[in-house]
């Protein structure tokens, strides 16, 4: 997606494991600023994943949010997230949530996943098989989910659409 990617992490541990996947930064909050860290690297992001996050740090990272920036929280403690109005007026910044599911809600994804490939695919794509080892980690996406459904009645693979799609013969 032509992205620049910051990790921020409560823990410095996590430093190697980011940089391995290819983080451009890495922020500890407990040793910097988040929103600091985060203006100071280009103005802000467009873009914040907060994936495992307590209320304390999702404020503190807010006001590191680029000019109309969105915030997604995925998950978070029960504690209340207190954000200042002067950010949301000057910044037009968005703060959005959404339930990730469970490890059962995943795995009911991936075998719908594999259902409708099968189906639909003359070919095996290899980025299928990627999505076989990928797919419990993220959340199926509405524009795939689309697709598949697109695909399911064409006959075609449902990944053609994508760039990264390479399709390959099955053995």
């Amino acid at each position: 997606m032509g992205g620049r990617v910051a990790v921020l992490s409560t823990s410095a541990d996590k430093e190697p494991e980011a940089q391995r996947l290819g983080a451009e930064r890495f922020i500890n909050v407990r040793k910097s600023k988040p929103a600091e860290a985060l203006k100071e690297w280009g103005g802000g992001v467009d873009l914040v994943f907060a994936i495992a996050p307590d209320a304390e740090t999702m404020a503190a990272t807010f006001p590191g949010l680029a000019i109309d920036g969105t915030m997604m929280v995925l998950s978070a403690s029960f504690a209340p997230l207190t954000v200042s109005p002067f950010d949301l007026i000057m910044g037009r910044p968005r703060l959005m949530g959404t339930p990730a599911g469970s490890r059962k809600d995943h795995l009911s994804k991936l075998e719908w996943n594999e259902s409708v490939c099968d189906k639909c695919c003359r070919v095996r794509c290899s980025c299928c098989e990627a999505s076989r080892r990928s797919f419990l980690r993220s959340n199926a996406d509405p524009a795939h989910r689309q697709a598949l459904a697109r695909s399911r009645r064409s006959g075609t693979c449902h990944r053609e659409k994508f760039a990264d799609c390479n399709p390959e013969r099955a053995n």
